[in-house]
């Protein structure tokens, strides 16, 4: 089973901003990634850290992770700890998380958008459209800019105020609807955009 295509879910976990209702949804977007983790025991573990992590028990969860990783350097798990970081609201370790995924490889956008959900979360608006400009500026994926676009819309209607660039994002999300898992979150952030910007 070598070489195996890990199908990785990422748990986005609902979180609330100060100015908006669930602008987070978990959802399964393992469609849309090509990258995998290479070693069986990795993989073993990596999936153990994973349902823990679902079911909320983060430290486990974190052990687990852990001894992925050790095993293999990769850019899923790397994702997946500062997701738990995010959810345990230590937004720093998260950025660091995120950074060294990046590193790690360029291409797994996940580590790209879930450092934007840093800042954002911190109200660092200015450094998550950074973020996320950067990884438009390398990604190829129609999926993964849609997704991109959906979080710029955020910004440029909860944070720097631009409803000119808001409904420009908005257009270049549209493909995000046809997510099923987040066709709400998507529909929740058009509808505030389109209030706030009527």
């Amino acid at each position: 089973m070598k070489n195996i295509l890990l199908l990785s879910i990422v748990i986005l976990v609902s979180c609330k901003s100060d100015k908006q209702d669930n602008f987070l949804e978990n959802h399964d977007h393992s469609k849309h990634i090509s990258q995998k983790i290479k070693s069986e025991k990795a993989i073993d573990f990596y999936n153990k850290g994973a349902k823990l992590f679902e079911k909320r028990n983060l430290d486990s969860a974190k052990i687990y992770l852990n001894k992925s990783l050790e095993i293999e350097k990769n850019p899923i798990v790397i994702n997946e700890l500062g997701t738990i970081a995010l959810t345990e609201k230590k937004y720093q370790e998260a950025i660091n998380y995120f950074n060294d995924g990046i590193k790690q490889d360029l291409n797994y956008w996940p580590n790209h958008i879930n450092k934007s959900r840093a800042f954002i979360l911190e109200n660092h608006f200015n450094s998550a459209e950074k973020t996320l400009k950067n990884m438009l500026l390398k990604c190829e994926s129609e999926y993964w800019r849609a997704y991109a676009n959906l979080y710029l819309t955020y910004i440029y209607t909860n944070g720097i105020v631009d409803c000119e660039k808001a409904k420009e994002s908005s257009n270049k999300a549209v493909f995000i609807k046809k997510d099923i898992k987040l066709k709400n979150q998507y529909e929740n952030i058009i509808n505030r955009m389109k209030k706030d910007c009527s």
